[in-house]
This record gives structure tokens, C-alpha cells and sequence, in this order.
């Protein structure tokens, strides 16, 4: 019984959270701008990680595409400046494949923010997350 209410506790926990990062980017995804409702809270350093917190400024508005390709480690966002960086696998890609070009098209060069300076994404989730997967990222570099 009291795994039961610990699982239903972190879904609601969860829910919650993806209801305040997705409002605090006001319904839009946070790397391509769409919305239509089809946008989803996602942590930066992620839930299963030691420490890591349900607060909007651990989280990104984004759209099911960017969000896989997040969770899948093919976007980078450099901490302070906010810019992005799309693996080189996708890139190859946008010369023979529509799809990976529209994708990577779409994707802005820079992160949207929050409308609220103070749910802006702290720099330390990102530098957090790139350590915690530390040999995910080595693709990005020393960007």
C-alpha cells in the first residue's frame, strides 16, 4: 500500500510540474515555438537523478519531437548563452532526408525563456545534466 501511494504521489508530483513549465512558457515549445496543445514539461536534470528538483527552473517547455530528442541526448543548449547545438547524426541527415531537415529547420538557434525572469532555467540544471550523462555529450564538444 505505501508503494502504491508513493507511485501515485510522483505522477501527481510529475503532472503538476509539467503543467507549471509548459504554462510558464506559455503553452509553447521552448525550441521550436509550436503549441496546439501538444507541448510537455521536461526535466533538464532529470527526475532520476540524485537531488534533482520539480521546479519550473529545472524544466523545459517542448514539443514531443524535441523532447525525444533531448531525453535522446541530440540537443545540446549551452548553460549561460542559451544556444543550440543539434548532434551531427541529424545534421548528416538534412542534406537526404526532408524530415530531418524540417526538423532541424524548426529548431530555434537559441532557447525561448519563460515569460517570468524568475523561472528562467538555471544554468546549473544544464551543467548538472551534461554531467550526470557525461558520455552522451561528448559529441558536443567544448562548445
Amino acid at each position: 500500500a505505501e508503494r502504491a501511494r508513493r507511485g501515485v504521489s510522483a505522477l501527481v508530483r510529475r503532472a503538476q510540474f509539467g503543467k507549471e513549465v509548459v504554462e510558464a512558457y506559455g503553452g509553447r515549445c521552448a525550441l521550436c515555438g509550436l503549441n496546439f496543445g501538444l507541448v510537455e514539461g521536461a526535466h533538464i536534470y532529470p527526475v532520476q537523478a540524485p537531488g534533482s528538483k520539480d521546479a519550473v527552473w529545472n524544466g523545459l517547455a517542448l514539443c514531443g519531437n524535441h523532447h525525444a530528442a533531448f531525453d535522446r541526448h541530440l540537443v545540446w543548449i549551452e548553460p549561460d548563452e542559451r544556444s543550440v547545438k543539434i548532434h551531427p547524426t541529424l545534421l548528416s541527415a538534412v542534406s537526404g532526408d526532408q524530415t530531418a531537415r524540417q526538423f532541424v529547420e524548426s529548431t530555434l538557434p537559441r532557447l525561448r525563456s519563460p515569460a517570468s525572469h524568475k523561472q528562467e532555467p538555471h544554468a546549473d540544471m544544464f551543467n548538472q545534466r551534461y554531467g550526470f550523462y557525461q558520455m552522451k555529450y561528448d559529441w558536443a564538444g567544448d562548445s
